[in-house]
């Protein structure tokens, strides 16, 4: 027994004043030696405070007394830093869980699964997967009736959106402040639906809605006192755009009171007539740093049409910089530093070009998601962008260093033994027999029928019709330099001999024929994945390519999925029977956006499987000795190969590369 009375009397008549049953009370009593041999008087406080958050919760005394039965099984276990929080933390998402599924089996009679957010997904708000609902860590970093209104606040909108958001809107031509703003009136409608039918839950959501004029005219802020008078009809803001917007919506709902007329088509003209609004009063929006607010509200995914797996979204470049971002700066780049903005984290190898060459084209493609188990739509987007001139001496030295090499190659080409092997069937004559035109030819005279006399097939070869892409990646880490093979260091770095062998291995296949070209990635997020063309299909190999090849810098990080997506696009595009990626990396994928290791590598396994539909073959050659661990997850086994010399790497490439296309 204690010997004093504060760690004996406080808990138990804490315990007794929220109403806990005597039964858990007793329990708790008869583990009390145990857990005074472990835990702490704090400890012994946050475990009373747990007990009672879990009675406010609705766990009934069968489950409170087991949690005190194991906890005295686990108690010598727990006396780490952080290690009963943890263990009480887990527990009371468990009965939190339990409780969020009849509330919502009992509101919207839905029972998606709920489901917590693993860490290194970014993301900062609930999230509706084909899994179930996803609740962020910033739900469970909240603690007593704060955080009970908290999850039942977003378990009740995303089952809203379950239960009334069955139409899906197609992205189209919208811009991002119009895609924003059919986010809110979205979410606008159908709590506007279920408030009619639970009134209780406007008090719920409200909650959480504190968005006033003193607040600002900034475009977030706006969408956020917008949001605000929707959802409570007695609140005033005397804002122009906010009274027009509530005037359009309230319109065509009927004062509220009939949230069926608003249609899709009302909603989506709604929001552009707003956009438009906002464009005219030349409010930044920084649209890769929009969350949806607020807090409990989720992303809005749910409501947008998913594209298809591998389809691409070209977006025009002049929709995309009408309206600036909130730092102030042009789409896509960062401008001189002004004193305000915080520096972005992104990793810029030295001597990186002082100026960005202005994108040519955006696209946008899926990304995988291993944690949701889904594509995410349009989640990434590629900027087109062709490199500047660079000094192309180095490479050209590098041609007259190699001119050996070369002329091998070439010899290999005039003797014809790159010529793909083909069997033909169905020849008068030939080798062998073949046995599917003899089987009918044989049928044919069994019924009477004039039988075929090209029963034979024969082995020929016949002239390449091949396709090549050389991707190589970019990235801050490329601009390491590496010693050669003897241990010396050479002063060239990995994006030196990358760019040297690709130019090599180019020169060799357009001399056999071949249709080739050149491309480099790096990322810097999901929002922004940089990619050059260097050498364009069907544009010749001459100084200006070289130039551009040369002008090829390290910088950013590495997401590789996006970028192989666009690059099988391009060689789907080409009308040659053989198509092959050539990939050249030194690493393994990472972003400054993910924390989750394996993430990317899913992803760009989707990828490369997604490139084998359409009918290209990708290879990877990476300079990472550490590679078997990934690069064939993410490749497949023999489709890569590691370079323990990477000083080989312009010297085995060209031929190589011949061999995977014959």
């Amino acid at each position: 027994m204690l010997e004093g009375p504060k760690t004996c009397r406080s808990p138990l008549n804490a315990l007794r004043e929220a109403q806990v049953p005597d039964s858990v009370v007793i329990e708790l009593e008869r583990s009390r030696r145990v857990l005074e041999a472990s835990l702490s008087d704090e400890a012994t406080d946050t475990l009373t405070e747990n007990l009672v958050e879990l009675r406010m919760l609705g766990a009934d005394a069968h489950l409170l007394a087991a949690i005190v039965q194991r906890l005295s099984l686990l108690a010598p276990r727990l006396t780490g830093p952080g290690g009963l929080t943890a263990w009480l933390t887990a527990v009371r998402e468990v009965a939190q869980q339990a409780r969020l599924v009849h509330l919502l089996r009992a509101l919207f009679d839905v029972a998606p699964a709920l489901l917590a957010v693993e860490q290194g997904l970014a993301t900062r708000r609930p999230f509706i997967s084909n899994l179930g609902l996803h609740l962020p860590e910033a739900g469970r970093a909240l603690r007593g009736p704060v955080a009970r209104q908290w999850y039942d606040a977003a378990a009740a909108h995303a089952a809203a959106h379950l239960r009334h958001s069955t139409h899906r809107f197609e992205r189209g031509s919208l811009k991002p402040i119009q895609m924003a703003l059919v986010g809110v009136l979205e979410d606008a409608r159908i709590e506007l639906v279920a408030v009619a039918a639970l009134p209780g839950l406007r008090r719920l959501w409200l909650g959480f809605h504190h968005a006033e004029p003193a607040h600002g005219n900034s475009f977030a802020v706006l969408m956020l006192r917008l949001a605000r008078c929707l959802l409570d009809p007695a609140h005033v803001d005397p804002h122009p755009w906010i009274v027009k917007a509530r005037r359009l919506f309230f319109e065509a709902t009927d004062g509220g009171r009939a949230a069926g007329l608003l249609t899709p088509a009302v909603l989506r003209d709604m929001a552009s007539r707003l956009g438009n609004d906002i464009g005219q009063m030349r409010l930044q929006f920084n649209y890769r740093e929009y969350v949806v607010e607020p807090g409990y509200r989720d992303d809005n995914a749910l409501i947008w049409m998913p594209d298809e797996e591998t389809q691409a979204q070209r977006q025009s470049v002049a929709d995309e910089m009408a309206v600036p971002p909130d730092n102030g700066e042009p789409d896509g780049e960062q401008d001189a530093d002004d004193g305000n903005s915080s520096p972005r984290p992104e990793p810029v190898a030295a001597g990186e070009r002082a100026a960005e060459q202005a994108p040519i084209a955006k696209w946008q493609y899926p990304e995988w998601d291993r944690l949701v188990g889904d594509y995410r739509s349009a989640w990434c987007t590629v900027l087109e962008s062709r490199p500047a001139q660079g000094d192309p001496r180095p490479l050209q030295r590098c041609v007259d260093a190699h001119a050996a090499l070369l002329v091998r190659l070439e010899r290999v080409l005039r003797a014809g033994r790159l010529r793909e092997r083909v069997k033909l069937r169905a020849q008068l004559r030939g080798d062998e027999l073949d046995i599917d035109a003899a089987v009918r030819s044989a049928i044919d005279r069994r019924t009477h029928g004039a039988p075929g006399q090209k029963v034979h097939q024969r082995l020929d070869r016949r002239e390449r019709d091949v396709a090549a892409l050389v991707l190589l990646d970019s990235s801050a880490s490329t601009a390491d330099e590496r010693s050669g093979g003897d241990g010396v260091a050479t002063g060239r770095t990995v994006l030196d001999l990358a760019r040297e062998a690709a130019l090599l291995t180019t020169l060799t296949l357009v001399r056999a024929g071949d249709h080739c070209a050149i491309h480099a990635f790096a990322s810097n997020g999901r929002h922004e994945v940089r990619y050059e063309f260097a050498l364009g299909f069907g544009e010749p190999l001459d100084a200006l390519g070289i130039a551009r090849l040369a002008d090829v810098r390290s910088r950013l990080s590495t997401r590789m999925g996006a970028a192989l997506r666009h690059a099988s696009a391009q060689l789907a595009a080409q009308p040659q029977r053989k198509r092959l990626l050539l990939f050249i990396t030194d690493g393994e994928p990472h972003d400054i956006d993910i924390f989750d290791r394996r993430y990317l590598i899913d992803d760009a396994r989707r990828a490369v499987l997604e490139a084998g539909r359409l009918g290209v073959a990708v290879f990877c050659v990476t300079l990472d000795l550490a590679a078997d661990d990934y690069v064939r997850s993410i490749f497949g086994a023999g489709n890569y190969r590691v370079l323990d010399r990477i000083d080989s790497l312009p010297r085995i490439l060209p031929a190589m590369v011949l061999r995977l296309t014959r």
